[in-house]
């Protein structure tokens, strides 16, 4: 009798362990392009675009300071949860500290199943003295939108304004 109870407790506690991350993963994961993209109208510099790698950074950021972000490389498809990022905006003028203030401008829309659920406008300037090119002042922007995002992914709301958006 006890063998048999014990087998049947160490079935069902197995099952239950291999069904209970499989159920728990996944379910607040959100769907982030590994590069996002510039969008068509963006304005940034030429040699932003080919030396600060923005467009890889911002998600790494991201999915440093939240747990609930899964980076992709392919399409990001329309099951579960995806978060579209476009940087529109980067303002790094030349000139070190001395060129003024620096910034970005992140638009993200949230969806489920293909359903938008929210969406934000995140911007972060910064005016540092400690800056040595606009690709360290950009990396500065772009982790503070990492955790801002981060941050509204807990609470997702439409028409949100992030930073100093």
């Amino acid at each position: 009798m006890r063998s048999g109870l014990a087998a049947a407790i160490f079935i069902t506690g197995v099952t239950a362990l291999s069904w209970a991350p499989s159920a728990m993963a996944g379910e607040n994961d959100v769907k982030v392009l590994r590069s996002i993209p510039y969008g068509e109208n963006a304005r940034v510099r030429q040699a932003v675009k080919d030396q600060c790698e923005l467009q890889t950074t911002l998600p790494q950021f991201l999915d440093e300071h939240s747990d609930r972000v899964e980076l992709v490389d392919g399409p990001l498809g329309q099951g579960g949860r995806v978060l579209e990022l476009t940087i529109t905006d980067v303002h790094t003028a030349g000139g070190g500290a001395f060129s003024g203030p620096k910034w970005i401008t992140v638009v993200g829309v949230l969806r489920e199943n293909g359903r938008e659920i929210g969406n934000f406008t995140a911007k972060r300037i910064t005016i540092g003295f400690f800056q040595f090119s606009a690709c360290s002042a950009a990396a500065r922007c772009a982790n503070a939108i990492g955790m801002d995002i981060a941050a509204w992914l807990e609470n997702p709301q439409p028409n949100s304004r992030l930073g100093s958006a």
